[in-house]
């Protein structure tokens, strides 16, 4: 993180990404925010660019999780991103490690239960609890 490059990438790297995510982390950070929807690019922003997570890293929070809804691959799909910052004892580097993982199965099963939460089943309409909201 402190030197802005990659030392290892594993795992299916959709090949749209891979020239981006094994040169620097700000081209893979580029890259993503690309097919990030605007609903959720704040947020995105706030949470995964270089200098907000060397900042927090310093003010002591070294990781973060988030779900955010990508256009990827001519779809929409829900990914979790997470990370671990950790400083390198010999050389004061901070360091980051990253895994995406698509979510889309997940949480259209999690939109779903929401939507039947809030719907009668036997009438089909919005129950109180729906409606009050």
């Amino acid at each position: 993180m402190t030197k802005d490059t990659f030392e290892k990438s594993d795992g299916n790297i959709p090949s749209c990404y891979v020239s981006a995510f094994t040169t620097s982390y700000t081209k893979a950070y580029q890259r993503m925010l690309d097919d990030v929807l605007p609903v959720d690019k704040g947020d995105f922003i706030a949470s995964f660019s270089r200098e907000n997570i060397l900042r927090n890293t310093k003010d002591g929070t070294d990781h973060a999780i988030k779900e955010i809804l990508i256009h990827y691959d001519n779809q929409l799909t829900w990914i979790r991103v997470f990370y671990q910052t950790m400083k390198d004892p010999y050389t004061s580097f901070i360091n980051i490690w990253i895994t995406c993982i698509n979510i889309n199965e997940e949480k259209q099963y999690e939109l779903k239960l929401l939507e039947m939460a809030k719907v009668d089943k036997v009438t089909g309409i919005y129950n109180r609890a729906a409606f009050m909201d």
